[in-house]
């Protein structure tokens, strides 16, 4: 069976290949900027769409798999908003499995429900609460029905995702950073804490621990770091993964007046939201005998009396790309596998996207989906999959919303300094990615004429700095606008 993905790729390549004797000032330019000297070792893939009719335009080994880091990130966001629905909302319960005394007695256990929000008590979103504020609302729920006691356990439930909050191939130097704590049955905080340094003395000192922000029951930090230079910013990193209490700080961090602030990933953040319920509750007299954590639903009937909402789906996904937020698209993922597929694990939610895109149309040869954020370096795509799946979702849904969901370059998000001060940056909307000697764009441009075009621009093992790659890619987008 000959899919129609085959077509989209394959064909067009085909035809565009075959009418190159007069190549197009696109394709020329596209041709030279990736055989410059620079680039000889590396892996480039480069696509450009036409979006009116999904047909590719100008590349260089468009069909070539390449690392993408979080440019893969709008696969996994579009694709979510798209099926779940732009008001899709997480809704966390509190709940109850005993009956209530004359004097507010709970005679049983009270439950906080997870649904695998990946805002809960983050604080990023307008009129919606950060983590202490979290605290005391759900206290002023349990005040509110009645509870004056527990005569039970606090329970936190995140049986609605895998145990695993992890995927399985993120480097294990990544693990006890903020941006890898994984995805959560229920998520707090976004799964993150603050460790402070004192880094004023001099440069090859030891910095200064001075606490944790919250603090964590249990959590013991090893510290191996230095103070550099003033204005090096944060060079370290926290080795120590999911369930595990002893991580290790290991780097530089640069010399300041002012305290620096790194930031961890929680150890188990269900557990950590138990205790700190327990401990709200208990400031105001409410006492109970204990709390825990249960990853599997327990069998007994549920009295629900409260719920917490999420903000709208269209408004997470849009700051999940904006700002480039892990911990957003692998909820977002689990949550597509279960309920797309019944089960709320990543592998579930790969199977999906892999379905999906079958569906409509797109050859997953060389497509090696890992995770849903793009911090495995084990995920593949080819440039003509990212390109082609936003010329398509554009093309069936609009382009508004691809100008909506993705920061414009030089203004916004992390793209913010991608051709600042360029006028053409007014006309790109794009996700970016990086990791070490990895950079990729994907996303949208309207040309000098006005029409709409969508691209994808994927460079592993290059070896010349950061700051010259991306100047070099920016030529490329000057290219795309100006002879596409």
């Amino acid at each position: 069976m000959i899919m129609k993905g085959f077509n989209i790729f394959f064909g067009a390549f085909v035809l565009l290949t075959t009418s190159l004797n007069g190549q197009s000032p696109l394709q020329n330019y596209i041709d030279e900027w990736a055989g410059h000297p620079d680039l000889s070792s590396s892996n480039v893939s480069v696509s450009v769409f036409d979006i009116n009719d999904v047909k590719l335009v100008a590349g260089h080994r468009s069909n070539n798999t390449a690392i993408p880091a979080s440019s893969l990130k709008v696969i996994t966001s579009l694709i979510a908003l798209e099926q779940l629905g732009e008001n899709y909302k997480y809704n966390t319960y509190l709940a109850h499995d005993g009956s209530m005394d004359d004097d507010g007695t709970l005679k049983g256990n009270l439950y906080i429900i997870g649904s695998g929000d990946p805002s809960l008590g983050s604080g990023r979103f307008e009129n919606y609460p950060d983590m202490n504020a979290l605290l005391v609302r759900m206290v002023d729920g349990v005040k509110a029905y009645g509870i004056t006691c527990i005569d039970g356990d606090i329970i936190v439930d995140e049986s609605i995702f895998s145990s695993f909050p992890i995927a399985p191939t993120w480097q294990w130097n990544d693990l006890g950073n903020y941006y890898a704590g994984g995805a959560w049955g229920f998520n707090i905080n976004e799964n993150e804490y603050a460790i402070y340094y004192n880094t004023k003395g001099q440069v090859g000192s030891w910095a200064k621990f001075v606490y944790t922000d919250p603090k964590i029951q249990g959590l013991e930090l090893q510290h191996e770091v230095k103070i550099d230079s003033a204005g090096t910013g944060d060079n370290s990193y926290i080795f120590g993964g999911p369930y595990v209490y002893t991580k290790r700080v290991v780097g530089k961090l640069g010399a300041s007046d002012q305290l620096f602030k790194i930031k961890g990933s929680m150890p188990d953040p269900p557990a950590f939201a138990a205790g700190a319920l327990q401990n709200a509750l208990y400031n105001q007299e409410i006492l109970s005998s204990g709390s825990k954590v249960i990853h599997q639903k327990a069998g007994e009937k549920r009295v629900y009396f409260d719920s917490i909402s999420s903000p709208p789906l269209l408004q997470m996904s849009e700051e999940t790309n904006h700002k480039s937020l892990n911990l957003y698209c692998e909820a977002f993922l689990k949550t597509l596998g279960l309920t797309q597929r019944g089960i709320g694990s990543s592998e579930e939610g790969i199977v999906y996207v892999e379905d999906y895109l079958l569906a409509h149309g797109f050859d997953l040869k060389g497509f090696n989906m890992k995770d849903g954020s793009g911090l495995s370096a084990r995920t593949y795509v080819t440039s003509a999959l990212m390109a082609g799946f936003i010329a398509d979702y554009a093309k069936r849904n609009s382009v508004a919303i691809i100008m909506q969901q993705l920061p414009q370059a030089g203004k916004e998000g992390t793209v913010k300094g991608v051709l600042s001060g360029n006028k053409i940056g007014d006309n790109f909307w794009m996700k970016s990615g990086t990791m070490d000697r990895v950079v990729s764009f994907t996303g949208i441009c309207k040309n000098k004429n006005g029409e709409w075009k969508s691209f994808s621009i994927i460079v592993n093992n290059y070896e010349i700095p950061y700051r010259f790659m991306r100047g070099r890619i920016e030529k490329l987008f000057d290219a795309i606008y100006n002879y596409s």
